[in-house]
């Protein structure tokens, strides 16, 4: 090999090696006893540790100890195998626990003997997050719509209810002691009427209309209401 070929070489490797520590994507290369051997830049900041601080290291000095993702051992075993990918569970230096999108590979000879294995993560935490608070506001909907069809359909009852109520009340020969009895019908008939509205309004199925309101007697009223949900 001539100098030329020699300088060409040695230019490519530093390429190769530029390109690793500026990708996006955290780096790691480990050596057959799973010591680092080579981070890159988005590495260190995703890990908050500096380069000196990682080299030599066990990779497992990231790994949650609690992790319920596969464990570091079959990680090992499958990238053995011939690669893995999948989520893991990771921590920072900081003990902050992240998820990890992970791929590894093997690096071997021209004997095929393994050299080193090499891992590419990406942090998908906060995308993790933003799809469990989109999953949780779906199902809210949902709940939404199943309580303000049953609200509805309880609602219309009570009307009829009511309506019986009236009737019951305009009759000539109803004793003193049944009015009472009527009446006091007539308020549990309300009150459930009341209660569908407040359903209603949680299920975005009523106009709100806004007005003054003494706070301490809307407490009073709610409160039973408030503490059962």
């Amino acid at each position: 090999m001539n100098w030329d070929e020699v300088h060409r070489a040695q230019e490519h490797v530093r390429l190769l090696a530029h390109a690793l520590r500026s990708i996006s994507d955290c780096v790691c290369i480990t050596d057959a006893e799973n010591r680092i051997m080579f981070v890159n830049d988005a590495f260190c900041r995703t890990y908050g540790y500096r380069v000196d601080a990682l080299l030599g290291q066990d990779i497992g000095l990231v790994r949650l100890p609690e992790d319920p993702t596969p464990t570091m051992l079959e990680t090992l075993r499958q990238t053995a195998a011939g690669g893995f990918q999948g989520e893991v569970w990771n921590r920072t230096k900081d003990g902050r626990k992240i998820l990890i999108r992970l791929s590894t590979s093997v690096v071997r000879d021209e004997a095929g003997t393994p050299l080193a294995l090499v891992g590419v993560a990406r942090d998908i935490t906060v995308e993790r997050q933003r799809e469990e608070a989109l999953r949780q506001a779906q199902k809210l909907e949902t709940l939404g719509r199943l309580v303000g069809g049953i609200a509805h359909d309880f609602n219309n009852i009570l009307q009829a209810q009511l309506a019986l109520v009236q009737v019951l009340k305009g009759l000539p020969t109803l004793s003193q002691e049944a009015t009472a009895r009527v009446e006091q019908l007539k308020g549990l008939v309300q009150r459930g009427s009341g209660l569908t509205r407040k359903l209603l309004l949680f299920a975005r199925r009523e106009t709100e209309s806004f007005s003054p309101l003494d706070v301490n007697p809307f407490v009073d009223e709610e409160l039973p209401f408030l503490t059962r949900l």
